[in-house]
C-alpha cells in the first residue's frame, strides 16, 4: 500500500511539473511572437524616418487568363517609380509591349465595358497595400491578432512565419501572413488577401510582396504581385507582376514630379 501511495505522490508530481513546462512553454511562444513583431517594428520605424523619398525602375507585367487557365492578353510596360513622404506616388510610362506588338500610352486605357469593373477593383488592391506597408506600425499593429506558425527557409534565409488576423472591420486585409527574417529581423515577404467578397465584380484578390535590403538596413519591394479574379467576365483572372530595381533613396525629388499625368 505504501508503494501505491509513493507511486501516486511520484505521478501526481511529475503531472503537475509537466504542466507547469507545458504553460510556461505557451507563455513563452505567446511572449516570443510579440517580441518579435515589436522588434521588427522598431527597425522599420527607423527606417520610415531615414527614407524621405525614392526612384526606381519598374517592370509590369499583366496577365489576363479566361476559366480554363489559357492566357488571352499579355502586356509588358517599362515605367520609373517615384514616392515622396508623406504619401505622394507617381509612376510615368516608358515604353510597352502587348501580346509582342509595341503599345502607346493612350492604348492602355481599359475599355468601356471593363473600366467600371477594374477601377474599383484597382482602388481596393491600393488600399491593401497601404496596408501591408504598414501592419507593423503602432496605428495598425493593434488592430490584428499575431500567431507564429513556424519557422522555414526562404532562399538563403531562415524565417519566422507569423499569421496575422485583422480584428478591425474598418481594414481591408482580412487576414495576412509575414516572412519575418531572422537574422535581419525584417520583414522579406508578405502576402495578404480579402476573404470577404470585395466587390460585386470581384471573386478574390491577393497581393504577395516579396522585399529585399536595397541598401544596408533599407528594405523596399523587389517583386510585388496582385492577383484578381473578377466574377463576371467570363471568370477572367488578372494577375500583375511588378519587378523594382535601381533605387536611388532619397534623391531629393521635386513636388512637381508628382503633378504630372500618370499610368492610369
Amino acid at each position: 500500500m505504501r508503494f501505491f501511495r509513493q507511486n501516486s505522490v511520484t505521478t501526481f508530481l511529475l503531472a503537475f511539473f509537466v504542466s507547469l513546462s507545458m504553460l510556461s512553454q505557451g507563455r513563452t511562444a505567446t511572449t516570443k511572437v510579440e517580441d518579435i513583431i515589436a522588434q521588427v517594428s522598431e527597425k522599420a520605424n527607423v527606417q520610415q524616418k531615414k527614407v524621405n523619398d525614392f526612384a526606381c525602375d519598374m517592370l509590369s507585367t499583366k496577365v489576363e487568363k479566361d476559366s480554363t487557365g489559357k492566357v488571352g492578353s499579355t502586356t509588358q510596360l517599362e515605367m520609373k517609380s517615384y514616392f515622396k513622404k508623406p504619401d505622394k506616388q507617381v509612376k510615368i510610362f516608358i515604353k510597352g509591349i502587348k501580346d509582342g506588338k509595341p503599345v502607346l500610352e493612350k492604348d492602355l486605357q481599359p475599355s468601356m465595358f471593363l473600366a467600371p469593373i477594374l477601377k474599383p477593383s484597382e482602388e481596393l488592391a491600393e488600399q491593401i497595400q497601404k496596408e501591408m506597408k504598414s501592419i507593423l506600425s503602432p496605428s495598425l499593429r493593434d488592430k490584428f491578432d499575431f500567431k507564429l506558425l513556424r519557422e522555414e527557409k526562404l532562399a538563403e534565409d531562415t524565417v519566422w512565419v507569423i499569421e496575422a488576423v485583422s480584428r478591425s472591420k474598418d481594414l481591408k486585409i482580412k487576414k495576412a501572413t509575414l516572412w519575418i527574417s531572422k537574422a535581419q529581423l525584417r520583414t522579406v515577404k508578405i502576402e495578404a488577401e480579402s476573404i470577404e467578397t470585395p466587390t460585386s465584380f470581384l471573386r478574390f484578390i491577393k497581393i504577395t510582396s516579396f522585399l529585399s535590403e536595397v541598401q544596408p538596413n533599407i528594405f523596399l519591394p523587389k517583386i510585388n504581385k496582385i492577383a484578381f479574379g473578377l466574377r463576371k467576365v467570363s471568370s477572367k483572372d488578372i494577375e500583375t507582376t511588378n519587378e523594382f530595381s535601381h533605387y536611388q533613396i532619397n534623391a531629393g525629388l521635386e513636388d512637381s514630379l508628382f503633378q504630372k499625368k500618370q499610368l492610369p
